[in-house]
């Protein structure tokens, strides 16, 4: 319904005015919107593109934090140079691989407690834990299936992640799946309102299951 009532001001727009639409897919538009519109496609820019940047306009960082920070910007120099800068994400970074490397070792009182506190008090910044999660764990799946070939998210820390699974003899890939899919699960349960605390120590629970091998 709302496409249908841009078609007149498109059609017609007032002296002087301009529009510019934005969507993330294209075939989702009416064939009488894609008519009255230019079609400009915008890509993000490739990792490389965006590690060229970051170069260019920062002084004495780590190859390393180029790399993780031009990887998890999604192709938006912006956030590139912003993740850069900020802090708190160098914090939340270290703080989700502690997490996981801890993990095994980690009480419920440790999870149920101070984990989920952790959560909650940075539960604007949910997103980004997630995928920090997530990374590190596809981490983990990457040295168990091939410790020496690996392409790592966090490549600044793989002796850590090696150590990490030699101290894990019964570690599987399937564990690290299914530690993956509480990742997933959790994220899309966020989607349909339900408790943030039951949904977050859930997956910290199922987590903890699965590494403590």
């Amino acid at each position: 319904v709302s496409q249908t009532l841009l078609l007149k001001s498109l059609e017609e727009p007032p002296k002087g005015v301009a529009f510019i639409l934005m969507c993330s897919d294209q075939s989702k538009l009416l064939g009488t919107i894609l008519s009255r519109v230019t079609v400009l496609p915008l890509h993000p820019y490739s990792s490389d593109d965006i590690e060229k940047i970051v170069r260019s306009k920062t002084e004495g960082a780590s190859e390393d934090k180029i790399k993780f920070c031009a990887e998890f910007s999604s192709g938006i120099p912006g956030k590139a140079l912003a993740l850069m800068e900020d802090e708190e994400f160098s914090q939340e970074r270290e703080h989700i691989f502690e997490l996981v490397m801890k993990m095994p070792k980690m009480s419920y009182t440790d999870i149920l407690i101070d984990e989920v506190s952790y959560w909650n008090d940075n539960s604007d910044r949910t997103e980004e834990l997630l995928l920090l999660l997530q990374w590190t764990l596809g981490d983990l799946a990457v040295l168990l299936a091939s410790a020496s070939k690996g392409v790592l998210k966090n490549q600044d820390k793989k002796e850590k992640l090696i150590g990490f699974i030699k101290d894990s003899r019964g570690l599987t890939l399937i564990n690290v799946s299914n530690a993956v899919n509480a990742v997933t699960d959790f994220a899309s349960g966020l989607k349909v309102n339900i408790s943030y605390d039951a949904a977050c120590s859930n997956m910290l629970l199922k987590i903890h299951k699965e590494l403590k091998q």
